[in-house]
């Protein structure tokens, strides 16, 4: 006899349904979207607790709702001086709360066209299904607050550290993971595509044929693969580093939450708009129109666009 042949998803199918898998997660498990869902199953071990990543500066607007963070391949620890104890800062790690999440979905769509002529007919027939189905348990993995702000009291930064020096001379801001949600047990997720066709003619005699496709796919998600993250931003300075508990976007965005139906993307950048334009009813109209001149002004000129940017900046 011959082997079987065994056909493995194309990478680029294994990549959208582990992307799909992980957003589903936090959108179930995280309504306030503080955790960040790992798009790509290759690097998960990456976005480990105390691991540490880097996202370019870019406002958080609803032109980038999401923060791109990149692997340094880095932890927290490769870029600490040693400590006194020698201790390794993996006993900071909590294991907490477990949570079950199953899902099956079927959607369904049907079409069909028919034309008669005597005494003659047409029929064409389709119709598609698509089914989705996993069983997965997340378990959440931290690190408190207060064991990491011991650390940092502890704990210089190696300035003399090759990644550190290089860091110093960019704008990038650096991150450290401090919470993750991770599969407790392996998980397989399935997805099932089917498609069916039909062409009918009668003439004075009837043929008929008919055709079926169907496409599955399925992910094994190992035990221990990092699902989503959450970060808090580090601040290095002269061997110190302080932590960013109360970043100004997260503020911001509580102090714009409208009341009311939510009128999707546009809701939000109306929302947006008010927010940065909220001293303008407040100003004199003298004020007013010498305010909106200078942005004319600087909208024509893109080296006093830049300058001001920096002085912003500063």
């Amino acid at each position: 006899g011959t082997n079987p042949v065994c056909f493995a998803p194309k990478p680029s199918a294994t990549a959208r349904m582990f992307k799909k898998l992980t957003k589903f997660i936090v959108n179930q498990m995280d309504p306030h979207k503080e955790l960040v869902p790992v798009e790509s199953i290759v690097d998960n071990e990456h976005f480990r607790p105390f691991y540490l990543l880097k996202k370019k500066s870019k406002p958080k607007t609803i032109f980038h709702p999401a923060p791109y963070y990149q692997r340094t391949g880095f932890k927290l620890d490769d870029v600490l001086l040693p400590g006194k104890d020698g201790k390794s800062i993996e006993r900071l790690l909590q294991d907490s709360s477990q949570f079950a999440l199953t899902k099956t979905s079927a959607d369904h769509a049907h079409g069909g066209l028919s034309v008669s002529f005597d005494p003659a007919s047409v029929e064409l027939q389709g119709g598609t299904s698509l089914l989705k189905e996993f069983s997965i348990t997340p378990q959440k993995k931290s690190i408190s607050l207060e064991s990491l702000e011991e650390l940092r009291r502890e704990r210089e930064i190696n300035m003399d550290h090759s990644f550190i020096r290089q860091l110093q001379r960019t704008d990038i801001k650096l991150y450290v993971v401090t919470e993750i949600l991770e599969a407790l047990e392996e998980a397989i997720y399935k997805e099932s595509t089917k498609a069916d066709g039909g062409f009918k003619a009668k003439f004075y005699a009837t043929l008929c044929t008919k055709s079926t496709k169907e496409d599955k796919q399925s992910i094994v998600i190992p035990k221990g693969c990092t699902l989503a993250f959450r970060t808090i931003q580090l601040h290095i300075r002269d061997g110190a580093w302080d932590l960013d508990y109360f970043p100004a976007e997260p503020v911001k965005r509580e102090a714009y939450v409208a009341d009311g139906p939510s009128k999707g993307n546009l809701g939000e950048v109306e929302r947006e708009v008010t927010y940065s334009c909220r001293i303008f009813p407040e100003l004199s109209h003298d004020l007013m129109l010498i305010i909106l001149n200078t942005i004319k002004a600087v909208m024509r000129d893109r080296n006093l666009l830049q300058e001001l940017s920096n002085k912003v900046s500063e």
